[in-house]
């Protein structure tokens, strides 16, 4: 619809309306102290195809964290789980296509290649 050019600026003010009603929704069941998020969308731009020749992200951006820390963990979440999901073929992960012989030294570095230190991911 809009091929290279630019969206128009009323793309972006439904976005930001849409994220505000999300928040409408977690305000109408009462969870403000329980719900968290972290929104980053954006129009993102091959450097090619600008003048300036760099790349470009024009970004939508939203939060509803406690602190700095809180927003880490989310964003961290969502990483992991990106690659989780990238690593994974016909649903199942490579390793365990055939688990029946394996020792618990197998196990073991199971679990060490897919968590981190051992606790659950």
């Amino acid at each position: 619809m809009f091929d290279n050019q630019e969206p128009p600026r009323e793309f972006f003010e439904d976005i930001s309306d849409a994220l505000e009603a999300l928040k409408d929704v977690v305000e109408k069941y009462g969870m403000e102290e329980r719900w968290t998020h972290a929104f980053v969308g954006g129009i993102y731009t091959e450097g090619e195809e600008l003048a300036s020749g760099k790349n470009s992200l024009k970004t939508v951006l939203d939060y509803v964290v406690q602190d700095e820390e809180e927003l880490d963990e989310i964003l961290s979440i969502s990483a992991k789980y990106y690659q989780h999901m990238e690593s994974m073929e016909m649903g199942i992960p490579a390793d365990l296509s055939d688990t029946e012989d394996w020792t618990s030294e197998d196990w073991i570095k199971f679990i060490e290649k897919n968590t981190q230190d051992g606790s659950a991911n």
